[in-house]
């Protein structure tokens, strides 16, 4: 399996990821319209890859993409 030949190094912050509160302010309307499509992509473990549980192109509106 793939991810178990990644090497783990404890993430840091503003280095592996990054906290901000309230970046949308429409967080919710986000979340409705995700939940409303049927094109995700499956990611780990229902594919040998080491992105975790589904994604969806195209989630965020060009103008949430901006911010």
């Amino acid at each position: 399996m793939l991810i178990n030949n990644l090497p783990y190094r404890k993430p840091k912050l503003h280095k592996d990821y990054f906290i901000k509160d309230n970046m949308f302010g429409n967080a919710m309307d986000i979340r409705e319209r995700c939940l409303t499509r049927q094109d995700w992509t499956l990611g780990f473990p229902w594919r040998n890859e080491m992105w975790p549980g589904m994604r969806c192109s195209g989630g965020l509106l060009p103008d949430e993409m901006k911010l």
